[in-house]
């Protein structure tokens, strides 16, 4: 009978602590019976280890052969959406991701996370200023819309004003010609 509950906990590898820590875990979460506390001092990995034994020398009834299916899809899923990926990069590239890591004192693995992690932070503050500038840009949009109404006004006013002038300039022109020829208005006759 245990040979069937050994069966649905082959997926468990004690040497994963990744595994480890997330089954304690999830365990905890789901309210599932842990059969001892966990101790502080002890490494996620002994204790599965233990639990893995503990559960195999247990019941081997339906209800735990669901729980440790359960646990394994759930494991799976997690699994699958936290796996690493695996990316190509040319090989200069390589070179200055191997001079960083050695710069920063931490794995390639943990690098590139690193270096976007730090873009995404960089482009995050950089949209936050951003936001605190619209304020002061639509300010400034305005004054420089109401500056160019009054330039336009401003020009209106001198065509008016040029208007005038040329206006009075030849006024003054014809009555200087009629000064000047106090006869002009007999010439018409002759």
């Amino acid at each position: 009978m245990r040979k069937n509950i050994a069966k649905e906990l082959t997926w468990i590898n004690p040497k994963n602590e990744r595994q480890a820590e997330w089954l304690t875990n999830y365990m905890v979460k789901q309210g599932l019976p842990v059969y001892r506390e966990i101790d502080l001092d002890e490494h996620y990995l002994d204790y599965i280890l233990n639990l893995k034994d503990h559960w195999q020398e247990g019941d081997d009834n339906a209800e735990n052969r669901e729980l440790a299916r359960k646990a394994k899809n759930a494991w799976n899923n997690y699994a699958k959406r936290t796996d690493n990926y695996q990316v190509s990069i040319p090989r200069k590239y390589k070179k200055v991701f191997d001079r960083l890591a050695k710069k920063y004192d931490i794995p390639l693995s943990k690098l590139l996370p690193m270096l976007v992690n730090d873009e995404l932070n960089r482009l995050e503050d950089k949209r936050e200023k951003e936001k605190d500038y619209l304020p002061e840009v639509s300010r400034l949009n305005q004054q420089l819309e109401d500056k160019n109404n009054e330039i336009a006004r401003l020009q209106t006013e001198l065509y008016e004003k040029q208007l005038l002038i040329s206006k009075f300039e030849k006024k003054q022109i014809e009555e200087d010609t009629t000064e000047q020829n106090p006869f002009s208005e007999f010439n018409e006759f002759e």
